[in-house]
């Protein structure tokens, strides 16, 4: 039962224009940590802590979820593979915040711990959105290559979103192959490109 405070607060939210919307929210902006909670019930908010997150409504663009993800990474660091993805596909918010960058953080913004990668990259590996520098599609892809781990749930996972990558960015893997072969003494490189013929046969087999 939606009761007269709760009912004017989502009045009150579908009224106001995305860019009115801080890009995180907290209790400071909503009536209580009880509302927060109903919010996200009825998925009008989605939680990153028990009393901060984002509105559904912000995150439903993808200049909206860069904002989202530019108020989280530090400063001159590049969002790369599944936050990049997130920000490319949506979706639920991924549990670390994976950047670029030669820093060490131990830090945890909103709860979220931030893995840092010591990872080459070029001007054209990366694209700004508002004021979020993120990694494209193919190399998003490419640092899923490079990321192994030895879990299966894990293992599906990777796959799904490079998957998803590939079907709405109409990804050409021959671009993700230059990428990783432009970097060949980089570690995990022989491993990267088995994973990519993986999934490039496994695309074949789907379209005979």
């Amino acid at each position: 039962m939606i009761n007269q405070q709760m009912a004017y607060t989502i009045w009150k939210i579908g009224k106001i224009d995305n860019e009115e919307f801080p890009p995180l929210l907290d209790n400071n902006h909503l009536p209580g940590p009880m509302c927060m909670k109903k919010l996200s019930k009825f998925g009008i908010f989605n939680r990153l802590t028990s009393n901060t997150g984002y509105s559904h409504k912000t995150a439903i663009s993808m200049c909206g979820r860069s904002n989202i993800v530019n108020d989280l990474i530090p400063s001159q660091s590049v969002a790369c593979l599944f936050t990049a993805a997130w920000v490319w596909l949506g979706g639920e918010f991924p549990e670390n915040i994976d950047v670029i960058d030669y820093g060490h953080y131990r830090r945890k913004p909103h709860g979220h711990t931030i893995r840092s990668f010591r990872r080459k990259l070029n001007e054209k590996d990366y694209v700004t959105l508002g004021k979020t520098r993120i990694t494209t599609p193919e190399r998003t892809i490419c640092d899923l290559a490079y990321t192994q781990s030895d879990s299966e749930n894990y293992e599906l996972y990777r796959k799904s979103i490079a998957n998803l990558l590939i079907s709405h960015y109409r990804v050409d893997l021959h671009e993700c192959r230059r990428i990783i072969d432009s970097n060949p003494y980089f570690p995990g490189s022989v491993r990267a490109r088995t994973w990519l013929n993986d999934i490039s046969n496994e695309i074949r087999r789907e379209w005979k």
